[in-house]
């Protein structure tokens, strides 16, 4: 009975769709009737001139679309509420001339750009022409977007049976996300020296244990250039190393399904990578050396030694589809790395194996935790009194907490945060 269905409703859109050409379809029918009946040349005449227009303007269209190339220029990333250009680029590979082609984007998701898709016409196409067609977008959230398909319509010459061809040509574009300004991340570590830690802050120097590549600055030794690097992008790139002490800023995501509590870009997993991507761009000014790590599904996926844009990318690509407390997460990471710090805790739950934050504080390392409370994106999740109760626990434990509400001006509360004042509210 569905498929039943689904053919009357194909039937009744054919038939919307090709009114014109069915009512000349139908008079050409009516004519060579009545000039059977009645012997007459000039119907006959009129019959063969419609059906032959009926029939070029089936076939001309899908002539005219063939031996067509089209690809889209972009760029390979973006930052949120930037506006880019896109531009589809056609070529007329095939020895005839092309009239009235119609190119659309048809893979542009509403989601992430402020265009869903926009024809752009081309009169003419001389054979080896390409010209180009243009316009602006702006980035509204941050993602790894996939751009597919393109278009290419045309119903050249008479407006009947419009051909259309989908192109495959894909093309990746990251919307990098933007955080608050962080001035300085020594307060961060200042706050916890509040708790009475021994703090030492770490920059990039000059030992033998390799921390990234980077691209070249004035002052900096020729042998340390990196040449494969160099030969790649085109540019001087130089290897870098840690300084002989050397103090790790590790960031834990929260990405399981309870940190999408809120809706779109005011949902709890949000405010956490745009906190992250402030203390990325800081870390990254300081040099301080950056490791990143979250899950999702049941893989954990950890970023080392990284440049502001490889993090932000990373960040960009973060879904709430992790299964992996963030308890288990820093268990697994610091299981197979050798790698201490000072440890940031961004999550939504209020829940801890406090038997694996205990072992991590045993190696030295140092651990915050920012806390985006539930029950301030969604009515119904996490009470207030988890969050208290939470913050108790950890206090205990010398373990300093900050917290976040939906609605706080990132900014201003990461500028009390910087300056050295978290607050265990």
């Amino acid at each position: 009975m569905k498929a039943l269905f689904k053919k009357i409703a194909w039937f009744f859109s054919f038939l919307v769709r090709y009114t014109d050409e069915l009512t000349l379809a139908f008079i050409a029918v009516f004519l060579y009737i009545a000039a059977g009946s009645t012997q007459t040349g000039w119907l006959y005449f009129i019959v063969s001139l419609i059906i032959s227009v009926l029939l070029l303007g089936a076939v001309l269209p899908q002539l005219n679309i063939k031996g067509i190339k089209v690809w889209r220029e972009l760029p390979s990333f973006c930052y949120e509420g930037e506006t880019i250009t896109l531009t589809l680029r056609v070529q007329n590979e095939s020895g005839r001339r092309k009239n009235l082609i119609s190119l659309r984007e048809d893979s542009l998701d509403p989601l992430f750009f402020s265009s869903s898709g926009e024809a752009f016409p081309v009169l003419t196409l001389e054979k080896d022409e390409a010209p180009s067609v243009s316009t602006s977008l702006t980035c509204l959230r941050r993602g790894i977007v996939k751009l597919e398909g393109i278009r290419i319509r045309t119903s050249f010459p008479f407006g009947f049976f419009p051909a259309e061809r989908h192109v495959n040509s894909s093309r990746w574009i990251s919307i990098l996300p933007v955080g608050p300004r962080i001035e300085m991340l020594s307060g961060v570590m200042t706050a916890i020296n509040s708790a009475g830690w021994h703090i030492s802050l770490s920059y990039a120097g000059t030992s033998h244990e390799f921390l990234g590549i980077r691209e070249y600055e004035p002052g900096d030794s020729t042998r340390t250039i990196h040449w494969p690097s160099t030969a790649k992008l085109g540019r001087l790139m130089v290897k870098e190393f840690y300084r002989e002490r050397l103090t790790t800023l590790i960031v834990v995501i929260d990405a399981v399904e309870l940190s999408s509590l809120g809706e779109g870009k005011e949902s709890a997993l949000e405010y956490e990578i745009k906190v992250a991507a402030g203390i990325v761009e800081c870390a990254g000014r300081q040099r301080i050396p950056l490791m990143l790590a979250a899950s999702e599904g049941d893989e954990v996926h950890v970023l080392k030694n990284s440049r502001s844009l490889q993090a932000l990318e990373f960040l960009a690509g973060i879904e709430n589809r992790g299964r992996k407390s963030s308890s288990a997460l820093l268990d697994e990471v610091f299981s197979r790395s050798a790698m201490r710090g000072h440890i940031l805790l961004l999550q939504t739950e209020p829940a801890f194996d406090y038997e694996v934050i205990k072992k991590v504080l045993r190696t030295g390392s140092k651990i915050q935790v920012v806390f985006f409370q539930g029950f301030t994106f969604h009515r119904g999740s996490f009470p207030e009194g988890d969050y208290r109760k939470a913050r108790e626990e950890l206090s205990g434990l010398g373990v300093p907490v900050m917290s976040v509400n939906k609605g706080d001006n990132l900014e201003e509360r990461l500028s009390q945060w910087s300056a050295g004042h978290a607050e265990a509210l």
